[in-house]
């Protein structure tokens, strides 16, 4: 029988590049997570997988390396528009035949900041297929554990940790030019060491501790990893 028109076929073709799997992101931070999505797209690990990074709602100026607009976006918002996509993307590529296995990956990628919600955030997403890389107090946590090893309580304040991702960045002699800003040399070569801080941090808590009460903690490896890197 042949091939059916507008039908994704298993494998690899002869002379057919490979088809690529979009993953879209929605970021609670408008520019340090963003950052640090475009720092994954340089690891060599990514750049021969078989994912696209695709960040929603960029507001980023000069080369993205700039200040954004909009800097207050709230989970809840991230979660309903993420919903929305999702439901967008796979409608369009269940009608254009894409395989399950290659359609549209989605992840909301957002903090706790002392919101009373996150749970329920949590919850509607993972409801609706849509991946979460969530960290409390902040993603300045994930951060942190590039350089060391912590468990205390944050009581919920993310300035304590970005000043400690600072003093430890400038002890190193890595630049720390803004809070926000994310230059490579502070999370280069360290992607083992934090994935296991920030697993030992979840397993201080346990699956069934609210993701609201887990304070510390981080999920961002598997992030990470579910674009297929293993090391940076």
């Amino acid at each position: 029988m042949g091939r059916q028109r507008g039908k994704e076929t298993p494998g690899r073709q002869a002379g057919k590049p490979r088809r690529k799997r979009d993953v879209w992101f929605f970021t609670e931070g408008t520019l340090t997570e963003p950052m640090y999505l475009d720092f994954l797209k340089t690891v060599e690990g990514f750049k021969d997988s078989q994912y696209v990074i695709q960040i929603h709602d960029d507001h980023r100026k000069e080369s993205g390396r700039g200040p954004a607009r909009n800097s207050n976006r709230h989970p809840r918002d991230l979660v309903d528009a993420a919903i929305a996509l999702k439901a967008r993307l796979n409608k369009d590529e269940e009608r254009a035949g894409i395989n399950k296995d290659m359609r549209s990956i989605v992840w909301c990628v957002f903090d706790d900041d002392g919101r009373h919600d996150t749970d329920a955030n949590v919850r509607r997403a993972l409801r609706a297929d849509i991946k979460v890389a969530f960290s409390h107090p902040c993603f300045e946590l994930w951060r942190l554990l590039h350089y060391q090893e912590y468990s205390s309580t944050f009581g919920g304040v993310c300035g304590d940790a970005t000043d400690r991702v600072r003093r430890r960045a400038q002890a190193e002699g890595h630049p720390f030019s803004d809070p926000k800003y994310l230059h490579p040399e502070q999370v280069i070569g360290r992607f083992k060491v934090a994935k296991e801080r920030a697993q030992r941090l979840a397993a201080q808590h346990g699956d069934h501790v609210p993701h609201g009460r887990r304070d510390p903690y981080t999920n961002v490896w598997d992030l990470v990893e579910q674009l297929g890197i293993t090391a940076y």
